[in-house]
């Protein structure tokens, strides 16, 4: 999970992530977190489409930028089932977020992650070669004498 409820109330403002949840008629004046945690897991269902290809997923820590472009697709989720015109801003960022995602799929932009992010697994670029082979038929005790 790249965001939280809370993170999302916190950047959008409590009055706006309440007009777009409550779709009851009549509203009940308070977020409704089911409409809210469907465009959160959207959106962090998308990014982890992108990332699987060039990182080990979960990710040991979340890059600030990242749950920041996950943020907006969620946002952007929550405009989608809205009758009215979608701002252009809304749509701006969203395109702005679907690019960056492309860019870490791509290899064009490079998660910044700590070393060692799960013990014992390695990311897909930092994996050492590995070596299948049948067992040794010749080694120095079959060949003493020789």
């Amino acid at each position: 999970m790249y965001t939280n409820r809370q993170e999302m109330i916190d950047s959008y403002g409590r009055e706006v992530i309440q007009d777009l949840t409550d779709r009851a008629d009549p509203p009940r004046g308070c977020v409704d977190e089911a409409v809210l945690q469907r465009a959160i897991d959207a959106a962090c269902d998308l990014a982890d489409g992108y990332l699987v290809r060039r990182h080990v997923l979960p990710l040991a820590q979340i890059p600030a930028d990242l749950k920041a472009h996950v943020m907006v697709l969620a946002f952007f989720n929550l405009h989608r089932n809205r009758a009215e015109e979608i701002s252009k801003s809304v749509c701006q960022a969203k395109d702005d977020a679907m690019r960056y995602l492309s860019d870490i799929a791509a290899g064009r932009f490079v998660l910044v992650q700590p070393l060692s992010q799960t013990p014992g697994t390695l990311a897909s670029g930092d994996a050492a070669p590995l070596f299948c082979a049948p067992p040794r038929v010749f080694d120095r005790h079959s060949l003493r004498g020789f």
